[in-house]
Parts: C-alpha cells; structure tokens; sequence
C-alpha cells in the first residue's frame, strides 16, 4: 500500500473515532453498557488504531530520502505517538471501567462535555510536537557538525 494512502487512512480513522465521541458525548444514555462501550471505548479503539496505521504509514522508509524529509518523519513520529497517548490512555481508563460495571457499582452513564473528548488527545498531540521538534533539532545541530571518526583524529602522545 502506498505511505501516503496509509496515512491518510488513519487519519481518517482518527477523525471518524473523535466525531464519534464527540457525538457520544452529546447523546444521554441510561444504558452503561451502550455508554461505555458503544459511545466511547469502540470509537477511541477505532482512532487509536488509526495512529497505529498512520504511524507505520510515516515510519516506512522511501528510498532516497533527504534530510528535510527525515526531519519531518521525526516530527511526524512524536506527534502521532502523542496523539496514541491521549486515545489510548482513556480507553485504558474506561477497560477499568468495565469490571465495576459487570459488578454493578457504577451509576448511570453521564455524557462528557464535548470539549473534553479533545482535551487529551490535543495534549498529547502538542507535547509529541514538541518533542518531536527538539528531537529533530538535536540530530540536526548533531550531524550538522564535523566531528572527527577515530581514525582521522591525531592521537595524544
């Protein structure tokens, strides 16, 4: 499959899990199961799949790549790792969720306000952008330099 076509897949994943939430989040349900389940771990499962795939869709290498790509794909790297983290650690939160539910301890399923659904996965979004920058920018001020191999350097004597 082409990288570009991949990418643009999970992304497309990740959007459809987001706006499914998003909607979740508005629709009341007195069914735990359906709120839990239906209107939040699948959805969040779905856009975490997505990072997955566009992850591996900018991780394949292209032949010939230059240095501003690998500078990108870098960049590209952090953010959507971040993005996984803010989709996946919510959908851990609600997994743990589910042995209160099958004992009967939790309440009725109270819909989330609509800005929160963007609240983690935005986090972590903007702080695997700017690892990602500080990345690139160390192995670029790095390999930037001239550093002498062993076998050019004089020895000490």
């Amino acid at each position: 499959m082409n990288r570009t076509r991949q990418v643009a897949i999970g992304v497309g994943m990740m959007i459809a899990g987001v706006i499914t939430v998003a909607v979740g989040g508005v629709v009341a349900s007195r069914d735990l199961f359906i709120g839990l389940i239906l209107l939040l771990l699948v959805p969040l499962s779905v856009s975490f799949c997505g990072v997955v795939v566009a992850l591996i869709g900018v991780v394949r290498h292209s032949e010939g790549a230059s240095r501003s790509s690998v500078i990108r794909r870098i960049i590209d790297v952090g953010a959507l790792a971040g993005v996984g983290w803010g989709f996946g650690f919510p959908a851990l939160g609600i997994l743990s969720q589910l042995p209160d539910y099958a004992a009967g301890l939790n309440g009725a399923y109270l819909p989330a306000p609509a800005f929160s659904v963007f609240l983690l996965p935005g986090t972590g979004l903007l702080v695997g952008l700017g690892l990602g920058a500080l990345v690139a920018l160390i192995l670029r001020t790095t390999r930037g330099r001239n550093v002498p191999s062993a076998a050019v350097a004089p020895s000490p004597r």
